[in-house]
């Protein structure tokens, strides 16, 4: 049997259809020989990685990502100064990392092949849609255009 082509596919919560995608899922990283057991972890780690290196790593060590993504919230220690000219760069880095690692990932990846994929947090209007569903979806671009060159290095 056939399957039609999915015209989008929303991700986020790991335990939801997808949720393989999103920054929470339980897929670790390596980058820089440091493990991170999630995207979310590495992401709020290199918000301290240069300006409070003993924080960064009580983040990369917290036990769940929600606890990460609390830790990687405080205004209690200072924020990397270049932070927002690279937050970008770390988040495109994080997923690639995990696609490049997880071959569950990427297969998952792949059959979204034409559809629009939207970051499906209700909270956050840069990095994924918001609760309107007009937000800037950042993470659901970066998925796409891994998914695009993915399929460029396969010939498709």
């Amino acid at each position: 049997m056939i399957s039609k082509p999915l015209k989008e596919v929303k991700f986020y919560s790991p335990k939801k259809e997808w949720g393989l995608l999103g920054n929470y899922s339980a897929h670790n990283i390596v980058v820089d020989n440091e493990d991170f057991p999630t995207v979310e972890h590495y992401f709020q780690n290199r918000k301290f990685w240069i300006s409070d290196p003993k924080y960064a790593k009580k983040i990369r060590l917290a036990k769940t990502p929600l606890q990460a993504s609390k830790l990687g919230a405080s205004r209690d220690h200072q924020i990397d100064k270049f932070w927002d000219e690279l937050k970008v760069k770390f988040m495109e880095s994080g997923i690639e990392q995990k696609i490049l690692h997880h071959l569950d990932v990427r297969h998952a990846l792949l059959a979204t092949l034409g559809a629009e994929l939207l970051y499906d947090s209700p909270l956050d209007y840069f990095w994924g849609i918001g609760k309107s569903g007009k937000g800037n979806n950042v993470v659901g671009m970066i998925y796409m255009n891994i998914r695009n060159n993915l399929l460029a290095d396969m010939g498709i």
